[in-house]
């Protein structure tokens, strides 16, 4: 079953230590499927920003907390690749989601950089992506970020490599942390 090799969102942030009043950023948010466990398991005392380029993708986010009375997700419309995209204070978040947007970005230093502007120092970056390797599901090989490349551009902004999970065999899941 196709579906059984996809990254299962519940597993990889069972190894993150989300709780109580912590605050998250979800870049490149899409349906909310991260956004919204981190919500729940957050409660009233943490906040989850949902930050996507699409709208139709953020209304649905808007829905669906709405559906699961989830008043702790803010959606916000905005292109990441650009200087201070976000908003949000320095050193503001806690954890930020980096969730497959790196392969269609233009600007990935700026993306990167603004994750580490607004992340927390000890705090964690998660990167999910698309793995470089011949596949008919997903985007080009050519447009993939391997992930001995996403190693160097963290590192270049300033994070440390963390460690891997299992992301399927589509995907790779990598947790950085900012000193």
């Amino acid at each position: 079953m196709i579906l059984a090799q996809f990254l299962k969102p519940e597993d990889v942030l069972n190894e993150l230590d989300i709780h109580g009043a912590m605050q998250i950023a979800d870049f490149g948010a899409g349906g909310g499927h991260f956004s919204i466990i981190c919500a729940k398991r957050l409660g009233d005392g943490g906040k989850v920003y949902a930050f996507d380029v699409q709208k139709s993708m953020l209304e649905a986010i808007r829905s669906h907390a709405r559906a699961e009375q989830l008043h702790n997700v803010e959606t916000c419309w905005t292109n990441l690749e650009e200087e201070k995209s976000t908003h949000l204070k320095e050193h503001s978040v806690d954890l930020v989601m980096i969730n497959n947007i790196l392969f269609q970005a233009e600007h990935k230093k700026a993306l990167i950089a603004e994750a580490f502007r607004i992340l927390k120092n000890r705090g964690k970056a998660l990167v999910i992506d698309w793995e470089r390797i011949p596949n008919p599901l997903g985007p080009p090989i050519e447009k993939r970020v391997s992930k001995k490349t996403l190693i160097s551009m963290m590192n270049d902004a300033g994070f440390v490599f963390h460690r891997a999970l299992d992301g399927g065999s589509h995907h790779y899941v990598m947790i950085f942390s900012k000193p």
